[in-house]
């Protein structure tokens, strides 16, 4: 990852410098809801870089957040509706 890159967390793996870029203008911020998906987010990208996307688990990914598999499916139904949100 390119070193310059500013605001990136120490917790976080390092991304390419645009996808980290995409993904920290994606989760910072706002309302508790937006909070929320934010901390989901971090926590999906470490279990991901761990796991795989495919190895990795929903319930992983929620216990990588500190919250409930059902707070997590209150906002993302799947995987693949993680990915898509740290894409957008």
């Amino acid at each position: 990852m390119d070193t310059t890159f500013r605001n990136w967390p120490a917790s976080m793996p390092p991304l390419p410098a645009p996808l980290a870029a995409a993904f920290l203008a994606r989760t910072s911020g706002g309302p508790k809801k937006e909070r929320t998906s934010s901390q989901l987010l971090h926590a999906a990208v470490r279990v991901f870089v761990e796991r795989g996307i495919e190895a990795a688990t929903m319930h992983e990914v929620a216990q990588a957040a500190g919250v409930s598999t059902a707070t997590l499916y209150n906002h993302f139904a799947t995987k693949n509706d993680i990915l898509v949100a740290l894409l957008e």
